[in-house]
């Protein structure tokens, strides 16, 4: 990777990683931090270009924030975990 990637993380037990939606960062996921951290190990992750990681030379595209988190995850030496996204909600 050649980036470091931004996270956030309380907690312990099995990994609970969180990504936010595109233009936002891991603050989205100020209160599910807080809510979470007795159960789970909560990581919430700034992607690529996003809060304050950054965006590095790479392409910046779907394909490579899935790599990233790949590697954040070998880096971390997390082989499994629970991946929840934010979605955004249409009116």
């Amino acid at each position: 990777m050649d980036i470091k990637l931004y996270y956030q993380e309380k907690g312990t037990g099995e990994p609970l990683i969180l990504l936010h939606g595109n233009g936002e960062d891991s603050s989205y996921f100020i209160n599910q931090i807080d809510y979470f951290q007795n159960a789970y190990h909560v990581i919430a992750i700034d992607t690529r270009g996003h809060g304050k990681s950054p965006r590095g030379d790479a392409p910046f595209t779907i394909e490579q924030f899935s790599c990233d988190l790949y590697d954040f995850m070998q880096g971390h030496q997390i082989s499994n975990a629970i991946i929840r996204y934010a979605k955004a909600t249409l009116t």
